[in-house]
This record gives structure tokens, C-alpha cells and sequence, in this order.
């Protein structure tokens, strides 16, 4: 349970750092900062999935497609991006639910 929390909050932070990455760099140089900074903070370290996420977010090509919109100053920073308070509380009750079943199938396995 302890390790699904831990997971969910590493997950949550990296959403987080991500979407600012996009919404709130002012140019092309700054956002690479921020990238990079994902990186050498070591988020590629935590888990296999982290590490695949971080993988195809630090390839230089698409990195700098994804923030070639920095350029120009009239394109909108954040589209149809998902409220923060409406996904993360379903996000957590799933997850929530997952542990539990994974906690009983375990429990009954053990008797």
C-alpha cells in the first residue's frame, strides 16, 4: 500500500512538472532547462515506467517539435488539458480500488 501511494505521488509530481514545462516556459531554452533538469534530478531512476517516460521525453527530435509553439507568443500555452481537480481524485479512487483487490487476492492466496 505504502509503495502504491509512493508511486501515485511520483506519478502526480512528474504530471505536474511536466504540464509546467509546457505552460509556463517562456521560450524554447527554458524549457529544455526544465527538461533537462527532469533528468539529471534522476526521475529515469525510480521505475522501469519512469524511465520509458523520461526516455521518449529527453529524445532531442521530438523535443524540440513539442516546443517549437514557444516561439510564437499568440499560441495558447494549455489546451484541452484535464483539470487537475477533477482527474486526480478518479485517478486515486482507481488505484485506490487496485490495491485493495490486489490486498485481498493476497490475503486469500495466503490462507
Amino acid at each position: 500500500e505504502f509503495a502504491l501511494e509512493n508511486v501515485l505521488a511520483n506519478v502526480l509530481v512528474l504530471k505536474d512538472r511536466i504540464r509546467d514545462i509546457f505552460e509556463n516556459s517562456s521560450s524554447q531554452d527554458e524549457a529544455c532547462e526544465k527538461k533537462n533538469k527532469l533528468y539529471f534530478e534522476g526521475w529515469h531512476k525510480k521505475n522501469h515506467h519512469f524511465k520509458k517516460i523520461i526516455k521518449l521525453f529527453i529524445t532531442v527530435p521530438t523535443c524540440e517539435y513539442m516546443f517549437t509553439y514557444l516561439k510564437e507568443p499568440d499560441v495558447p500555452r494549455s489546451g484541452n488539458s484535464v483539470k487537475p481537480t477533477t482527474f486526480v481524485p478518479d485517478y486515486v479512487q482507481k488505484l485506490q480500488r487496485l490495491a485493495s483487490y490486489r490486498r485481498s487476492l493476497v490475503s486469500n492466496l495466503t490462507q
